[in-house]
């Protein structure tokens, strides 16, 4: 697993930023167009429904394995009360 980095969503223009960053990895790994536009709205969708719970999310990027070909991982993550991570979802995605 190779680490890309962890996003912070703390506002609602911050969905919007973590979005271009988003796109711009899934370009840059040079998945299919209709791809990269699925896979922006999920995370974007994700990204609305867990702001409205919690008041922080972290998304972890990494670069995995899988059936043999590289995929992203993405992991949404909150902050519990006592300051550590709770990883709720999982979202690997292949080419």
């Amino acid at each position: 697993m190779i680490e890309l980095g962890i996003l912070k969503i703390d506002s609602k223009d911050s969905i919007i930023e973590v979005r271009k960053k988003i796109r711009r990895v899934i370009i840059l790994l040079e998945f299919p167009q209709i791809k990269a536009v699925r896979i922006e709205t999920v995370v974007s969708e994700i990204c609305h429904i867990g702001f409205k719970r919690d008041r922080e999310i972290l998304i972890s990027i990494s670069i995995i394995d899988m059936n043999s070909q590289k995929a992203l991982l993405f992991k949404f993550m909150k902050i519990s009360n006592n300051g550590n991570y709770q990883i709720g979802r999982e979202l690997p995605v292949c080419k």
